[in-house]
């Protein structure tokens, strides 16, 4: 087939958008965080000890899929840095995905809406932010991204009709088979809520040619799973991983309660134009595409509600799918309007509401490239990873939330300085949460332990994540989670704690303190630090 054919457009498209992006990401040699450094150290710690031999699950605990992390500790095995690991990892999933978008965006959509739609998920692949309308700079939650781009992929392939003469239903089982393996190794946030929807859609259409194909497919790649990460223990590992931390008390969702997102001015619109657009569906005739979106609603609410920020990307595909139906409108009504009007009008809100999130997301590998490094700090003590690079200002201007302790209740006339007190072992703290500084601090306090007379020992540190160890030249306590769950598993092990006096997130660091004091171990104070304190185990 010429590359001239039509089919060929919109792959060659795609292809130098992302060299493109790929000059974006990789012609800097850094990645200059301005945001969400935690999360960025927490994803940089679990790619390095994956790079080192660790096996994901078995030797650390964390509820994120292999596919979260294994793609940058690829790069990091063949010799990058992380800076350039990172941007290495989205390009690369950027590349797969190019095939799976030409195919699902020609046969579902064609023309220039085939052209938006994959372009801008690939743009999203690529960002550099997870979304919102916060001009940062942070590979944080890239997996996200990851995911929803995924969810795009089955949502077009479940709710649109394909306009290709020679439907390809075997094909489409596949790309459906494949993201949802590919979710499922990623985040199971994702995967959970969509392969019952998957499932019920084929069932409504009688479609079981690409429901085998989807099955068989799936179950291709969790073999292929089991071969390469560590066989039955590996899945047994993760679903322990994922049981654990959604009972925990520490983190069973990343943001807000489910009711309260509901409830948000920024989230109500949205689903109010999601429940127009299944009306207007069954209102106007179309009743298979109202019910699909029906099933699709609680699944696009659940994966926002368990995605940091709460960002609604789903709004994309229905400002496609409603310039498509209305597209497909001559001569039908919406409660005696014309359908057209109807759906241009929830296309044009839909797409409004969702601009701020893609509009970043599209600029943010701008302002990593412009990013002047006079005006920021090497993150990591290791040379190889010196393009991670961090803001200056943000990064030694130490600011924190301080609890006035003492005030008295007027309906209790009481104080509430025992409530609020945290202790361990019976030695008190003030309660504290930092807000700015994290990594003058941590570069501090890891100077400090190291300096030391325990400074050649691991340690647990109680706080939400630990990248001491990337920052100072202390151990690795090599079985600690990347980021805290919850209960004792990394202090279980460990002789000694470094406890901060301020933390970075006060409500964690009490639930740990809480854990540690229920538990048979008792700790004893040896050291006292300017901004931590050392316990050593009685």
């Amino acid at each position: 087939m010429s590359f001239s054919h039509p089919h060929w457009r919109l792959p060659l498209f795609l292809i130098a958008l992302w060299l493109v992006e790929a000059v974006l990401l990789l012609l800097p040699g850094h990645l200059a965080i301005t945001g969400h450094e935690v999360d960025v150290l927490h994803a940089a710690e679990a790619a390095i000890r994956l790079s080192l031999g660790q096996t994901q699950h078995i030797d650390f605990l964390t509820p994120l899929g292999v596919l979260a992390f294994s793609p940058i500790s690829l790069f990091l095995s063949l010799g990058f840095g992380i800076s350039v690991a990172n941007m290495a990892a989205n390009l690369l999933i950027a590349l797969c995905f190019i095939p799976v978008l030409s195919w699902v965006a020609l046969r579902r959509m064609g023309g220039k809406m085939a052209f938006f739609f994959a372009g801008l998920t690939l743009i999203m692949i690529t960002g550099v932010v997870y979304g919102g309308d916060q001009a940062t700079v942070s590979m944080s939650m890239y997996y996200n991204r990851w995911g929803w781009a995924a969810v795009f992929v089955i949502v077009v392939l479940l709710l649109f009709p394909d306009r290709n003469e020679k439907p390809a239903p075997l094909r489409d089982g596949v790309v459906l088979g494949a993201m949802l393996g590919f979710l499922l190794l990623l985040k199971a946030t994702f995967f959970i809520p969509l392969a019952p929807v998957v499932l019920l859609v084929c069932l409504i259409d009688k479609a079981y040619r690409p429901l085998i194909a989807a099955i068989l497919t799936g179950l291709g790649i969790c073999i292929a799973a089991t071969v390469v990460f560590g066989g039955i223990p590996f899945w047994t590992a993760y679903a322990s991983d994922m049981l654990f931390v959604s009972g925990s008390e520490v983190r069973p969702r990343p943001g807000k309660e489910l009711g309260e997102l509901l409830s948000l001015p920024a989230f109500l619109p949205g689903s109010i134009i999601l429940l127009a657009s299944i009306m207007g569906l069954r209102s106007s005739g179309s009743m298979r595409d109202g019910l699909v979106l029906f099933l699709l609603a609680p699944a696009f609410v659940y994966i926002t509600y368990q995605n940091w920020g709460n960002d609604a990307k789903w709004l994309l595909l229905l400002g496609f799918g409603a310039l498509l139906w209305a597209r497909n409108s001559e001569g039908l009504e919406v409660y005696g309007y014309p359908r057209q009007t109807y759906f241009n009008i929830v296309a044009a809100i839909a797409l409004a509401l969702i601009a701020p999130t893609f509009i970043n997301l599209s600029t943010s590998p701008i302002r990593n490239m412009i990013a002047s490094d006079e005006d920021y700090i090497s993150v990591m003590k290791d040379p190889l990873h010196a393009g991670l690079i961090i803001e200056r200002e943000r990064s030694f201007v130490a600011d924190a939330m301080v609890r006035v302790e003492g005030v008295a209740d007027l309906l209790t006339a009481e104080d509430d300085e025992e409530e609020e007190t945290l202790h361990l072992s019976g030695f008190e703290m003030s309660r504290c949460n930092l807000k700015t500084g994290y990594y003058g601090l941590m570069r501090q306090m890891g100077e400090d332990y190291a300096a030391s007379e325990f400074g050649d020992l691991p340690f647990a540190y109680v706080d939400v994540a630990n990248p001491l160890p990337l920052i100072a030249d202390v151990k690795r306590l090599d079985y600690a989670s990347p980021w805290y769950y919850g209960g004792t598993r990394d202090a279980s092990g460990a002789e000694h704690l470094l406890v901060p006096k301020c933390p970075i997130s006060e409500p964690t660091f009490k639930v740990y303190l809480d854990a540690l004091n229920a538990s048979e171990d008792e700790w004893d104070l040896v050291d006292t630090q300017e901004f931590a304190w050392v316990f050593k185990r009685r």
